[in-house]
């Protein structure tokens, strides 16, 4: 692992959560360039670009990815999205095609009872997905879809919503607990350390005891 890599892309990730979109886009760049296979500085980066309203390049970084990575499930749900808001409606319905066919074989694996369960949350996904649209400066709206995504074991789609989310508020604690989760869920126990230990003195200076409790437990069990 490109240790240098990592931390470009951990300062561009705090750049990106306190709005500072040129810091961000520079040091992911920079993480991208020392190591070419991150590919979830490719993602973040693609959002960072969306949020400067600089689709092209969007458009552009997330195509780099899906080159990396042609089963990556929000690389395909992200272009979609970018090419909708650049009115190519066509190029959006076959890459958000993509994105659930990738979503429904990530579930091919599921035992009959979560199947089941994962089946029943997708009412409240498509709720929540929803109450975004109405509001994107809705933080609790990101919270309440990233964990329910997570429940549904989508959770490289967990990781971009709430990622998003802590871009449009990067005080919320409870956003950092299950980002984190859907990293460990994901295996990728490096950058769910830091993000639990980006949320914990978020928690501690708001006074959040749950969520503190929970990061403190679970970046403690991480470190063993």
């Amino acid at each position: 692992m490109n240790q240098k890599a990592q931390e470009y892309y951990k300062q561009g990730l705090n750049a990106s959560a306190h709005d500072r979109w040129e810091e961000a886009t520079r040091l992911l760049n920079e993480a991208i360039k020392e190591d070419k296979t991150l590919l979830d500085a490719y993602e973040v980066l693609s959002v960072v670009y969306e949020r400067q309203e600089r689709l092209d390049e969007a458009i552009d970084i997330t195509k780099q990815l899906i080159a990396l990575d042609s089963e990556h499930v929000m690389g395909h749900a992200n272009l979609s999205r970018f090419y909708q808001q650049k009115g190519m409606i066509f190029e959006a319905e076959e890459e958000q095609a993509e994105a659930q066919r990738l979503s429904a074989s990530e579930g091919g694996n599921l035992s009959e009872e979560e199947a089941k369960k994962v089946k029943e949350i997708e009412g409240k996904i498509e709720r929540y997905r929803q109450v975004i649209e109405l509001d994107p400066k809705d933080i609790l709206g990101y919270f309440t879809l990233g964990s329910a995504l997570l429940e549904a074991k989508r959770f490289r789609e967990a990781v971009q919503i709430l990622s998003q989310g802590m871009m449009v508020d990067s005080n919320h604690s409870s956003t950092y607990v299950v980002l984190g989760m859907s990293y460990e869920s994901l295996g990728d126990t490096v950058r769910a350390k830091t993000t639990y230990q980006m949320g914990i003195p978020i928690a501690k200076k708001q006074g959040d005891l749950i969520p503190l409790k929970k990061m403190e437990t679970r970046l403690k069990n991480l470190s063993k």
